[in-house]
């Protein structure tokens, strides 16, 4: 009977809930009319949309929540009374009227045609991120970025809506500061202001064929108004091994193999001798203000990461100094300055080796012979073994290993930006990119064998990149009507030299400083590559906006 009771009493309720008939005019801030806004019942899929006059009607229950929603416009929750008129006032949704940077200037959110997707420093603040590509990861929608190894400092990919060439060059191209060509791996995390990706035709045609892959702008930090601010950041991380594979530990192996194997000097876990836990500090320490016309951005950053994989590491330093002047109300000078040396130290790739190398790796670890310790009770070390794999000992080989992958990074640019009036502005953006990667790499072997003689291999590219961009933009309101022109006259240069050799079959083993005796080698290869560039283009675009509903954009590159 209980149960009866309280269905009866739920029907009763269904049955007899009162219900409200509310009407209204949905509005903006200024008055004007809004039709088509979405008025719906919260909670309930009971929803109606405004006419062309802006007019709703709408059937809800007593006490409900009307929520109310319009493109470009915040969202607003309005409670249901008594009364049978609700009129709303829509306010403005302040992130479309978010300024981004686009190729050769800014443009307002709402007002954009082609596909841009943004991430700003708040995203990322206060995380632990290494890299500057980090920061895009599972932020920007399309943006793929994944690492190609593990190791300290190793390459990370960057793919926007996927590849586009099959057998070319599939990474975005890197805009800094306006500076086309930029790296995102010499960054300092902390100096990004925020960073804005074109994905689409329609958002990098303005630079042509060299934005097919997508662009990336990053905009670094500048100084702000307020008191001066000093902050100093640290964070310390770790990296292990997830999971071992299960494989034969000494005394098992000793038994497959029979009667012939044995335990040498007790053998060893190869997987333990070789890997190890990697640990990554991380330093920065930024400056930042403004005095009168001054305003400043100063910063330095340490990163030290070792790998899980002994005797690797990655080192990189940078120093950031960006400095903006007001001359005058309408003339404005900013100079960033930029550098960096990143040095990973025997930065492995993979765990396969050529054919022509017999040496050891990730691959030889899970195939030696666990019963061989690598290393005898004198000292020397154990580098071949009768059963398991046939390449050479692998804790051997990485303990001898001497490889060195130095990169130095210098960008600086100077901004003048002059306003004629309030709509027309002209402005000279002069850069230069300078970059030298060094590696110098040592293969030794340990003395007392034949089976693969020390070799080294050197290699040097060094790249200078100029660039004078003339920006001319003219920028006038007409009442509900905004048209935006941009002129662009730009010369770009480059040039890059690379040189190298690789040295083989030395005369002599066990030497002090082999890498810098390669004439001591039997065999000698020297390559050695120049390479210069120059580009001249004018480009023009025109932008339309009528009553903030119809957007044109029309590009002209030569």
């Amino acid at each position: 009977m209980l149960y009866v009771f309280l269905f009866t009493g739920l029907g009763a309720q269904l049955v007899f809930a009162q219900t409200n008939q509310i009407s209204g005019v949905i509005s903006d801030f200024e008055g004007s009319l809004l039709p088509g806004a979405s008025v719906l019942e919260k909670g309930t899929t009971n929803g109606v949309v405004t006419d062309f006059d802006g007019v709703y009607n709408i059937e809800v229950n007593e006490g409900a929540t009307l929520v109310v929603s319009f493109v470009g416009y915040k969202t607003q929750e309005v409670k249901v009374g008594t009364q049978p008129t609700i009129n709303v006032s829509m306010q403005g949704d302040n992130t479309l009227d978010e300024v981004l940077v686009v190729g050769y200037g800014t443009q307002r959110k709402s007002d954009l045609t082609g596909s841009i997707s943004s991430v700003s420093s708040k995203d990322f603040e206060n995380q632990p991120i290494v890299r500057a590509e980090d920061a895009l990861q599972s932020r920007s929608a399309g943006v793929n970025v994944s690492k190609n190894s593990g190791a300290p400092g190793g390459d990370i990919k960057i793919r926007i809506r996927g590849s586009n060439s099959i057998t070319g060059n599939n990474q975005p191209l890197v805009v800094i500061d306006g500076i086309i060509g930029g790296d995102l791996s010499t960054l300092n995390s902390s100096d990004i202001e925020s960073m804005n990706v074109l994905k689409d035709a329609s958002a990098a045609a303005i630079y042509g064929s060299r934005g097919s892959n997508g662009v990336i702008m990053v905009t670094t930090k500048k100084g702000k108004s307020g008191e001066p601010q000093v902050n100093l950041n640290y964070f310390m991380s770790s990296s292990v091994v997830p999971k071992k594979y299960d494989l034969l530990n000494a005394s098992e192996f000793v038994e497959f193999a029979g009667a012939q194997s044995s335990i040498i000097n007790g053998g060893a876990d190869y997987q333990d001798e070789y890997f190890q836990t990697a640990m990554t500090n991380n330093l920065q320490l930024t400056a930042s203000g403004k005095e009168g016309r001054l305003s400043y951005y100063l910063s330095g950053n340490l990163v030290d990461q070792d790998g899980i994989i002994i005797n690797t590491d990655y080192k990189r330093y940078a120093l950031r100094s960006n400095l903006t002047v007001d001359l005058t109300d309408k003339f404005q000078i900013g100079l960033n300055i930029y550098g960096s040396i990143e040095d990973s130290h025997n930065l492995i790739d993979g765990g396969s080796q050529g054919a022509q190398d017999s040496r050891g790796g990730v691959q030889a670890v899970l195939g030696w012979n666990p019963a061989v310790n690598y290393v005898n009770s004198d000292g020397t070390y154990n580098l071949t073994s009768d059963y398991g794999s046939i390449m050479l000992n692998p804790i051997a080989v990485q303990k001898e290993r001497d490889g060195n992958d130095v990169t130095k990074s210098f960008n600086s640019n100077l901004n003048l930006s002059y306003s004629f009036s309030d709509n027309l502005n002209f402005t000279v953006l002069a850069g230069s990119t300078q970059s030298t990667l060094t590696s110098e790499v040592y293969n030794g072997i340990p003395d007392g064998t034949t089976i693969l003689s020390p070799s080294s291999t050197f290699g040097s590219i060094s790249s200078e990149t100029y660039q004078l961009s003339n920006i001319l933009t003219w920028d006038k309101d007409f009442g509900n009507t905004n048209l935006k022109v941009t002129g662009i006259y730009e010369l770009q240069s480059s040039t890059t030299k690379s040189a190298g050799f690789v040295a083989s079959q030395y005369i002599f083993s066990g030497l002090d400083d082999a890498f810098y005796l390669s004439e001591l080698a039997e065999s000698q290869l020297v390559n050695a590559d120049y390479e210069t560039s120059t580009m001249d283009s004018y480009v023009a675009r025109a932008e339309a906006n009528f009553s903030k509903k119809f957007i044109y954009n029309r590009y002209h590159a030569y």
